[in-house]
């Protein structure tokens, strides 16, 4: 039997090494995403916004979910396994709009960390050509709203919700906050 060299030892354990970090940090991400969805329930609502229906010809609503929890208790209270669940999300969920006696009508569908809550902001993506159209609609609800354009895409509107809390993020920006359970 041959010797095994103490360099061909060495290459083996990193081999061998490597490949048991990539599992356990396969595992570990697994493990956490399993927990993450069991701590989550789906929060529906319908709202009527002080808004006209004609809304609805112009563009689409979403929903941005920012992050589970708020910037603060992340920033200054969480564990590790909090952080990760806190971090910032920026998902965007596409919502269902009607009309109810002249207004729009949102069904939501928010997402809430039972133990966290839930950061969340709405916006309405407006085409390019009714941006003045959308703006007026705008101007006349008693909605509080600011514009942001881009060249992705044609103007979206963000603004919150009466019915939710709010909360400030680390920026100084105001967003809705759905509270835990």
């Amino acid at each position: 039997m041959e010797p095994i060299s103490l360099s061909n030892l060495i290459l083996h354990s990193a081999v061998g090494t490597s490949i048991i970090k990539i599992v356990w940090e396969c595992l570990t991400k697994s493990i956490n995403f399993l927990e993450e969805k069991q701590s989550i329930f789906l929060y529906e609502k319908d709202v009527i916004l002080d808004l006209d229906e004609k809304l609805n010809d112009y563009g689409k609503f979403y929903l941005l979910i920012i992050r589970y929890g708020t910037d603060q208790y992340i920033k200054d209270m969480a564990n590790e396994k909090e952080k990760w669940i806190g971090r910032l999300r920026n998902k965007i969920i596409s919502l269902e709009s009607n009309k109810e006696n002249g207004k729009v009508k949102l069904h939501l569908k928010i997402p809430v960390h039972k133990r966290l809550g839930t950061q969340f902001k709405l916006f309405y993506d407006a085409k390019r050509q009714k941006i003045n159209i959308v703006e007026s609609i705008f101007k006349s609800s008693s909605i509080q709203y600011s514009i942001a354009s881009s060249i992705a895409n044609d103007y979206r509107i963000f603004f919150l919700l009466k019915n939710f809390g709010t909360v400030k993020s680390v920026e100084g920006i105001e967003n809705n906050i759905c509270f835990p359970i």
